[in-house]
């Protein structure tokens, strides 16, 4: 029978290199991933604005699994990054999420091209 055959060798030594690979790789996404939500919380603090301090101190990180929240329980701190019909908005963690995303993207992208 004519046809085309294909022999692999050494297939369990790659299948041993690429899940290394791959937890190496998701070892160091994670450790990314917590370094942009501390990034989210400095960022957060130096775009809140300062009336008494209350609402800039009370920002926090926590990670979250794999993740991170970025926040405050201040009751009014939503009226502050959304605003009222009475007051403008002054959104502080809007724009960290958004620096935080562009320095993990950008992180990320400089080690997969390493």
């Amino acid at each position: 029978m004519a046809g085309v055959e294909l022999q692999v060798t050494g297939a369990d030594s790659v299948m041993t290199a690429l899940t290394d690979a791959v937890d190496g790789i998701g070892q160091n996404t994670i450790t990314e991933i917590q370094a942009a939500g501390q990034y989210c919380e400095q960022q957060a603090r130096t775009y809140c604005p300062v009336l008494t301090g209350a609402l800039q101190e009370s920002i926090t990180y926590q990670q979250d699994g794999d993740g991170w929240v970025c926040g405050t329980d201040i009751p009014y701190a939503w009226y502050v990054e959304l605003g009222t019909s009475r007051m403008a908005a002054e959104p502080y963690l809007w724009p960290a999420l958004q620096d935080a995303e562009a320095m993990l993207e950008a992180s990320l992208a400089l080690k997969m091209s390493a």
